[in-house]
């Protein structure tokens, strides 16, 4: 699936092995990827969300966020799971509200720089529980502005 230059109000993505996805220049107010395997690259970019929950989404041969700008609540729950030689990058992006990290694992190299975090992220905290995000591979987080340390209990609860 490809996705250039739109708007788009509802994008569900769901259970099923997907072979490509690239979101470029969109505004896309409220996304759902659940349940998916991705057996290619995931590039989203230089795009606007007002809602984006990636929840069970295996982002095996890597996924980059790169560019944009979320609006609400971003969750990526259950998921990650990018092989040993496939980055997760997410970088110079914008996140307005809670970004939200739960019970994702990580195995191959994470990279999370140059973010805005204005509400908050648990990407760091929930240390002493078992939801905490898991990494099993080298982790970049640098350059960000914002608490990376929230534990679940203290993550605001607006949109």
């Amino acid at each position: 699936m490809v996705y250039r230059n739109t708007i788009i109000d509802m994008l569900d993505v769901e259970l099923k092995p997907l072979d490509e996805l690239l979101i470029d220049n969109c505004i896309i107010h409220n996304m759902v990827i659940a349940g998916c395997e991705f057996i290619h690259s995931v590039v989203i970019k230089d795009s606007v969300f007002d809602v984006f929950n990636a929840i069970g989404a295996w982002f095996t041969k890597g996924l980059l966020i790169k560019g944009c700008i979320f609006k609400g609540r971003t969750t990526f729950e259950a998921g990650g799971h990018n092989d040993p030689d496939h980055k997760v990058i997410i970088e110079n992006n914008i996140f307005i509200s809670p970004l939200d990290f739960f019970d994702v694992w990580y195995k191959g190299p994470f990279v999370f720089r140059h973010n805005i975090v204005l509400a908050g992220s648990n990407l760091l905290g929930n240390q002493d529980t078992c939801t905490k995000a898991g990494f099993d591979s080298t982790v970049e987080i640098e350059n960000n502005i914002g608490n990376l340390y929230l534990n679940e209990a203290d993550m605001p609860s607006y949109p």
